[in-house]
């Protein structure tokens, strides 16, 4: 009976679509049940719980549910529940898909058990183990970047016009273009360098950034489990995809593609590395503080309104070197963090000092978000305030965890830890929000606190007998578990997953893209007037002739409206693109015709894009 139980979620997984397909799979289903209820007898096999092959039942579980979601994703029986729950179609056959995965993974486990028992093995059921960790996290970052980045090949596209108008300078950069002297941007050269390796993956579609944002989220997986094995061990594994879960479908995440998600992996370096020093009462190594130069640079040359938390790991660094007895040591280290950022901003130096765009560098990246981009007229408090009421908005789950898991640290005496902990937040909020510039993803960092919150699950279990010796035997057959349940918070957290209801012919850039085609023009100029790229360059494969080729948001930079005006004026571009509310109300130009509209769905908000060719 618990066989037949155990492997009927199984069945609803494998099940084929339709009569004739159900009849197919209930017959194979028997089948296999007869089947393995004979050999259980025969070897005496006891079933239980416990998964013993989690790296094969993970494989297997993960094909029957790419197999089930791509089986009924526009059946009219999902469509029909979705209408009940209120979710989209597609988020509903997800949601379904992850559940039945859940509860699958017992049954599909023991069918792998029985069936085994017929290969004559040396019993080395954990012989992986390692191999198994690095591969869990693997699967988990892929998984999380998968369902919930929009630069994924899962979705049809990543309509933010922040990562499209990156995108556009960084293959610019592959076709001789200078960033900030050609083609104008206000992120980091590194950021546009990041972009640059997309676009040489990819030309015309975002694949490449995906699998950078995949390194980055296995990097930080990796990184967050050392920093927890240091206290719990290998069970440190469970809460890996709950804390990916959490992180990655917060608001703040918006799209993906984001400075502060390349940056979070080298804040969890810092931090293990100041866990460390906690843990064992030495200072870091001096390759630690060169590492730490590295990354720190990396991270200043991409978004420098980050690197607050480094202020505060510094501090930190310099109280335990006087605790030691060993300030020395200290200043001797400190250069060498001085070298590591040396080390990443001498190439930078050297290709715009190479193209005699130095100070265009410093205009746009330095001179400009100081004095022109950053909000300078509220005072301290006010922008610590609004910070914070950003942070409860877009990072509202993990902020809560956050706070709670400090309590936790409090609680159980680790004030060392909760200290540093604390410095290390605050340093970073004041840096980042210090410029009043705020955004949705401002504050997405900050939630990489959240890892200390569910440390709790784990002292708990630390704290009753029975259930850590349940814990250290099935720990990879739980991590499974987790790995499911992570993945149905984040298909129910996600504001990424409605758009999967959107195809690429509904969405305005590849609209544009026909329109352009049937002209027989091959490499477009275009113009988007008064709005951020929206990705038209991106998918056309064309790199604009105008440096301002779209709006940056800053109005105190008259240049950028005096360099259009001019270019509207010449007619130097093919086509312009720009935006109303409205149908019937849009701007009009004199020497450009309006040819119509097309209907964007960008952030879930009906827009019109209207656009224009030259008048002859």
């Amino acid at each position: 009976m618990f066989l037949l139980l155990s492997e009927i979620p199984v069945f609803l997984l494998a099940a084929g679509k339709g009569k004739n397909g159900l009849l197919i799979s209930l017959a194979i289903f028997c089948l296999l049940i007869a089947s393995a209820q004979v050999i259980q007898k025969k070897k005496h096999i006891l079933l239980q719980f416990n998964i013993e092959y989690p790296l094969s039942t993970a494989l297997i579980t993960l094909l029957l549910s790419i197999l089930f979601y791509l089986r009924w994703r526009d059946s009219g029986r999902i469509i029909t529940l979705a209408g009940l729950i209120n979710l989209p179609s597609k988020q509903t056959c997800l949601l379904i898909t992850l559940v039945l995965a859940f509860l699958s993974l017992v049954g599909i486990g023991n069918l792998l058990k029985i069936f085994l028992s017929l290969i004559s093995q040396d019993d080395e059921t954990y012989a992986v183990q390692n191999k198994y960790i690095i591969l869990f996290i693997a699967l988990t970052a892929l998984l999380t970047m998968f369902l919930n980045s929009r630069c994924s090949p899962f979705y049809p596209f990543n309509t933010w016009v922040d990562p499209n108008t990156m995108f556009t300078v960084g293959k610019g950069v592959l076709k001789g273009y200078v960033p900030y002297r050609d083609l104008y941007e206000q992120k980091g050269p590194l950021l546009i360098f990041i972009h640059t390796f997309g676009a040489a993956v990819s030309f015309d579609t975002f694949i490449g950034i995906w699998f950078l944002e995949l390194a980055a989220c296995f990097a930080f997986l990796i990184l967050i489990y050392k920093i927890t094995a240091l206290y719990f061990g290998k069970k440190s594994l469970l809460i890996i995809p709950l804390t990916s879960a959490v992180i990655y479908s917060c608001q703040a995440f918006k799209a993906g593609d984001l400075a502060e998600e390349y940056s979070l992996p080298f804040f969890a370096y810092a931090l293990l590395i100041l866990v460390k020093t906690l843990r064992k009462s030495i200072l870091p190594s001096a390759k630690e503080f060169f590492l730490i130069g590295l990354t720190s640079g990396f991270v200043f040359w991409m978004k420098y309104s980050l690197v607050g938390f480094y202020l505060g790991w510094f501090l930190l660094m310099l109280f335990y070197a006087a605790l030691y007895h060993d300030l020395g040591s200290y200043i001797k280290k400190l250069l060498l963090i001085v070298a590591g950022v040396i080390t990443i901003s001498i190439p930078i130096f050297l290709y715009f000092m190479i193209h005699s765009a130095t100070e265009d560098l410093f205009t746009a990246y330095f001179y400009n978000n100081i004095f022109y981009y950053a909000n300078n007229q509220l005072s301290f408090t006010d922008k610590m305030r609004i910070g914070f009421s950003y942070c409860k908005r877009f990072i509202s789950i993990p902020l809560c965890i956050s706070i709670f898991g400090l309590f936790w640290q409090i609680l159980l005496r680790r004030w060392k830890l909760a200290i540093n902990l604390f410095i290390t937040i605050i340093s970073m909020y004041i840096f980042v929000f210090f410029g009043a510039v705020n955004h949705i993803y401002t504050s997405f960092d900050l939630s990489l606190y959240s890892l200390f919150g569910f440390w709790i699950i784990l002292d708990i279990i630390d704290l009753i007998p029975s259930l850590t010796e349940a814990v250290k035997t099935q720990t990879y057959s739980l991590s499974l578990y987790t790995l499911s349940s992570g993945l149905i918070i984040l298909c129910i957290v996600s504001s990424n997953l409605p758009f999967l209801e959107f195809s690429k012919e509904m969405i305005m850039p590849y609209q544009m893209k026909k329109i352009i085609e049937q002209t027989g023009n091959k490499n477009p100029s275009i113009l988007s007037y008064k709005i951020g790229d929206p990705g038209v360059n991106t998918v056309t494969g064309s790199i604009p002739n105008l440096r301002y080729f779209c709006h940056y948001y800053n109005d105190k930079l008259k240049e950028i409206a005096v360099e259009q005006d001019q270019c509207i004026k010449t007619q130097c571009v093919d086509y312009i693109i720009t935006i109303t509310k409205w149908e019937d109300y849009y701007p009009t130009f004199d020497t450009y015709e309006h040819q119509g509209y097309l209907i964007g769905r960008a952030d879930e908000v009906l827009e019109f894009y209207h656009y224009y060719t030259p008048k002859r």
